[in-house]
């Protein structure tokens, strides 16, 4: 099994989660954006890889269940045996952002059997 992109898991997660969205230049990067919710003419930033809000969002859209290990997180969907383990030490034991891709790895598995 190969690594997604950042781009790849982005928008498989956006598409999971049933999101419209296209890819703008913000202050040189090149940004994921999608509707905003007050607002379908006004788009948004929408990064759940580093945005707990959005990757909290997600979660909840998706149904995504976490689990904390000593040094790892698990996610899934629907039965644990479909589930993502993401190691702390892949994110400098940095336990939000393991979360955050763990989910959003997660969406983006949801979005291939879609």
């Amino acid at each position: 099994m190969t690594t997604p992109t950042t781009r790849e898991l982005l928008e498989g997660a956006a598409r999971a989660c049933g999101h419209t969205f296209k890819w703008v230049e913000l202050n040189g990067v090149e940004t994921l954006c999608v509707p905003s919710l007050k607002s379908l003419a006004c788009w948004r930033k929408w990064d759940p890889l580093t945005n707990m809000a959005d990757c909290f969002e997600m979660e909840t859209e998706l149904g995504i269940n976490i689990r904390w290990h000593r040094d790892c997180v698990e996610v899934w969907h629907g039965m644990p045996v479909n589930g993502h383990l993401e190691a702390l030490a892949d994110h400098n034991n940095d336990r939000k952002a393991a979360r955050m891709y763990a989910s959003t790895r997660c969406a983006f598995e949801i979005s291939k059997g879609m």
